[in-house]
């Protein structure tokens, strides 16, 4: 290993390279009736610090619409850590010092595929309502600029179920200098009969591991739904049940998160800082 580093880390041979894997295309939807983007590119200067942008996109719903797929389309992806489409609804005081509490409509990620409706759902923009564009720009050694655009299909027929995502954050997070397994947790209870979907973890640098339980099955029991090994900042998933799964009104929802403040995490900036909740990395 040491005469390979020595030699300059030559490359092998590439008969014995692995198939090369093509990445997602940017444009998948091709049958969108919507389509709408930011009003201008975004510039990003060399190596700053941007804080999250929460971009008004053009668009106008003046009946309450049904979205059943929905494509966030970067023009620079090498910038965009993850983009979030939220519906804000007429009255809303969002953007207005006041955390969004709208629904989200669809989540880019590296790699992420399409949002997709299961079979007889969509997501409800009612009447009235912006699309609220929220990008996560992370610049590079030199400058850059974004426009994203987003792509979706519509109708204005009720489908059989409202898609809904719900949100869970623990803001009170405390994470010591060197921990290299932190658990953070943060429960709640379901209002009301619901169909499982899909889970999408979502930490940052210091994340290592996730999980999803819920608590008071069958005989009071907790049972595992999913546990996400090794989470990698830069490749996030969201991960989509075969079947919906049923969950009754009443059901208690555990998420605990993971994070790894020690020197052996190669992604943390500084081992030696104590880490609370922050919007971004």
């Amino acid at each position: 290993l040491q005469k390979w580093v020595d030699a300059g880390s030559p490359a092998g041979s590439k008969t014995d390279a692995p198939a090369a894997v093509k990445w997602p295309a940017s444009r998948v939807l091709a049958n969108a009736t919507v389509l709408t983007a930011m009003p201008q590119p975004f510039k990003l200067p060399a190596r700053a610090t941007i804080a999250y942008q929460n971009i008004v996109l053009p668009a106008s719903f003046t009946v309450d619409t049904w979205a059943s797929a929905i494509e966030i389309r970067p023009s620079d992806r090498s910038v965009v850590h993850h983009a979030v489409l939220y519906v804000r609804e007429p009255g809303s005081k969002w953007l207005e010092k006041i955390p969004p509490t709208a629904d989200i409509l669809a989540v880019y990620t590296p790699g992420a595929p399409v949002m997709t409706c299961p079979e007889g759902m969509a997501k409800k923009i009612p009447a009235g309502s912006d699309l609220v564009l929220q990008m996560h720009y992370t610049a590079k050694a030199t400058d850059a600029k974004d426009q994203t655009e987003v792509a979706m299909v519509t109708s204005s027929a009720r489908p059989q179920y409202r898609l809904l995502t719900l949100q869970m954050a623990n803001y009170d997070l405390l994470i010591p200098p060197g921990d290299r397994q932190r658990r953070v947790v943060i429960a709640g209870t379901l209002p009301q009969d619901a169909l499982l979907v899909s889970m999408f973890p979502h930490m940052h640098l210091r994340g290592s591991g996730f999980e999803y339980q819920i608590l008071g099955g069958p005989g009071g029991r907790v049972e595992n739904l999913l546990k996400v090994n090794n989470y990698n900042f830069y490749w996030q998933l969201s991960y989509q049940l075969k079947q919906p799964r049923p969950l009754p009104a009443g059901t208690r929802l555990l998420f605990a998160g993971y994070f790894d403040n020690s020197a052996n995490n190669p992604r943390n900036p500084d081992p030696g800082a104590e880490v609370r909740w922050g919007e971004q990395s």
